[in-house]
């Protein structure tokens, strides 16, 4: 099923690749001559230079800049690029697709990028339509996506294929690493927000891409069961006699660019909590801001987890795909000091929305606030 998913992606690109011209290309000057089709890797440079013309130096992933790596990716066939460019060549946008796990097969739609001096002319909506027709073409599982929320501009673009949406990572991002809307036109900044948030979401490929149910602690599947239904999933509460297993095991991933730390919890041991705990505690003196705590639903102890978590002010952030597998996982996050305005967070979809506010009451709770 993989090689079959490549095979029909690489299809399709075949005939994107004979060029797409924009519809409304003959109405606006500027898109004249536009063709939407897939990058080849000697374009790599090109890519680089469009990065760089929207967010400086400061994307959040180092090898957009590094034409060599993207090059390595797309020949490997790890990153599938689809790109609209100018008759002289000039790439104007970008969507990628970077494939996340071979079995099953997963794919991250991501790197969405548009010149700034094409912005609101349909240029992303155009690359996302033909990006989406490649996946669906493929014998895929899923497709992951997180979107900014310092604006609802991409969220709405994307909501006419119906993602589901599943997490908020709430002030994960620096405001470094994003890109800055005035100096792109699409309005103003957040004012009283340091860190930004990502609005987490799956596209399934599949009826059923994590199966049919799940066991949650009752007061967790409460609060974010209806995040399950889109996806067909039905959740069914864990046993009050359920116990956590003495040592547990974790490992950690610092982001020092983001002053972020990640914790995957692999199983939810009372030590492995502790430890946790304390880690963060000693990363918060050292200036890390934000930490999340993934761990993979049906485990053993994850009422443990949560309750051990919330004394040190974590809270509920939503699901995510353990591992780009077919299980999920849980994720709770915590805030350092750091402004994080929750009115300032820009949400499309209902959904997307009852989760903020879910998320924000557990927050004020766990947090003592």
């Amino acid at each position: 099923m993989v090689g079959l998913g490549i095979k029909r992606i690489e299809q399709a690109g075949r005939r994107a690749l004979e060029g797409c011209v924009v519809p409304h290309a003959a109405s606006d000057p500027k898109l004249q001559g536009v063709a939407i089709r897939l990058m080849e890797s000697h374009e790599s440079p090109a890519l680089s230079r469009l990065f760089c013309l929207v967010y400086g130096c400061n994307y959040i992933h180092e090898y957009v800049y590094d034409g060599d790596k993207l090059k390595a990716m797309i020949e490997a066939k790890r990153l599938i690029s689809m790109v609209a460019s100018l008759p002289d060549g000039r790439l104007i946008g970008h969507v990628g697709l970077l494939k996340r796990n071979d079995a099953p097969a997963v794919y991250e739609l991501c790197l969405g990028v548009v010149d700034p001096a094409l912005k609101r002319c349909g240029i992303f909506g155009q690359i996302f339509t033909h990006i989406m027709e490649l996946s669906n073409e493929a014998s895929l599982q899923y497709c992951v996506s997180d979107l900014v929320t310092n604006h609802v501009f991409t969220q709405q673009c994307v909501a006419k294929y119906h993602p589901v949406d599943i997490s908020l990572f709430v002030g994960c991002q620096s405001k470094v690493t994003q890109a800055n809307l005035g100096r792109l036109g699409l309005g103003e900044d957040p004012k009283a927000t340091d860190r930004y948030t990502l609005l987490y979401s799956i596209f399934p490929g599949v009826a059923q891409p994590f199966g049919s149910e799940i066991e949650l602690p009752l007061n967790l599947g409460g609060m974010l069961g209806f995040l399950l239904k889109p996806l067909n999933l039905n959740w069914y509460p864990a046993s009050r006699l359920q116990r956590p297993a003495p040592l547990g095991r974790y490992h950690k991933k610092l982001e020092p660019a983001q002053n972020s730390v990640v914790f995957q919890c692999h199983e939810p041991g009372r030590q492995a909590v502790e430890n946790i705990r304390k880690e963060w505690r000693q990363l918060l003196r050292s200036g890390y801001q934000y930490a999340a705590v993934e761990v993979p639903v049906g485990s053993a102890g994850i009422g443990h987890l949560y309750d051990a978590l919330a004394e040190d002010g974590f809270f509920v952030g939503g699901f995510v795909p353990w591992h780009c597998s077919e299980r999920l996982g849980l994720r709770f996050q915590a805030l350092g000091p750091a402004r994080v305005d929750f009115d300032e967070i820009r949400l499309y979809t209902d959904t997307a929305r009852q989760l903020l506010s879910i998320i924000r009451e557990n927050y004020v709770r766990n947090a003592g606030l």
